[in-house]
């Protein structure tokens, strides 16, 4: 009797301890049927994404062709000019560089120590320039949330806004955007070059969730207001948030 409660009761842990990957193998291809499917509604001709959950990426897919002669499919690897995405990448920089005091980021107006100095690609700059792949940002927001980057109180402060003049917390922190989802908190840049390229990435620090889209279009751009923060707004973010972050 108790050798057969033992054995049912290891049957039923091991079920629930291998329901869990066929359950995201389901979402993940509900997530991919989606992609492909706004690609063509939104006439996105390459589109790559990846998906990290659990400290890993679990999805890296491309969808369309990388060249104007649709000679070379898309994949979690082609290259798109990232934009306002790159300012993640400043606002971390900044941060290591006042925790190492290399600058001293609360120094008034001609305080600091910085210089001008000719970039050697006029292109490249705080706010824009970075060029990579889906795969490359999975990679980068792994290493953000592995502590590779910044240490776990830098990227708190990284992650937290100040308050507006009524007292509530503003939408933008130090290089990135900010927002609750139905109780989870939020935090993502997008990256809009007109008619060129746009792109997400988006995390959910709580859930260890990251979707990073790219496309070499504007159909993954959206009317997000002025210092509102509604990432949601995208359809594919929100498909994304109702498969994985919300229960």
């Amino acid at each position: 009797m108790t050798r057969g409660l033992f054995a049912a009761a290891v049957f039923v842990i091991a079920a629930q301890v291998y329901a869990q990957p066929a359950d995201d193998a389901a979402r993940l291809a509900e997530f991919k049927a989606f992609a492909a499917k706004y690609r063509t509604e939104h006439s996105v001709l390459s589109l790559s994404y990846a998906i990290v959950k659990d400290g890993r990426i679990v999805a890296a897919e491309g969808f369309g062709w990388q060249d104007h002669d649709a000679e070379e499919r898309t994949t979690a690897d082609t290259s798109y000019l990232v934009a306002s995405i790159t300012k993640t990448f400043t606002g971390a920089t900044l941060l290591a560089m006042d925790a190492d005091e290399v600058i001293d980021l609360d120094a008034r107006e001609g305080e600091g120590r910085f210089m001008a100095s000719p970039l050697p690609n006029p292109e490249m700059n705080a706010s824009s320039g970075i060029i990579a792949s889906a795969r490359s940002l999975a990679e980068y927001s792994l290493a953000l949330d592995q502590g590779r980057i910044l240490a776990r109180p830098l990227l708190e402060q990284m992650w937290t806004p100040p308050n507006d003049p009524d007292g509530r917390p503003a939408s933008y922190a130090c290089g990135w955007w900010t927002q609750q989802w139905r109780g989870q908190p939020l935090v993502w840049h997008s990256g809009n070059w007109p008619d060129a390229y746009a792109g997400l990435l988006l995390k959910v620090p709580r859930k260890g969730l990251t979707l990073v889209a790219l496309g070499n279009t504007d159909g993954l751009n959206w009317d997000n207001r002025v210092q509102v923060a509604e990432v949601e707004k995208l359809p594919l973010a929100l498909k994304f948030l109702e498969l994985f972050a919300q229960n």
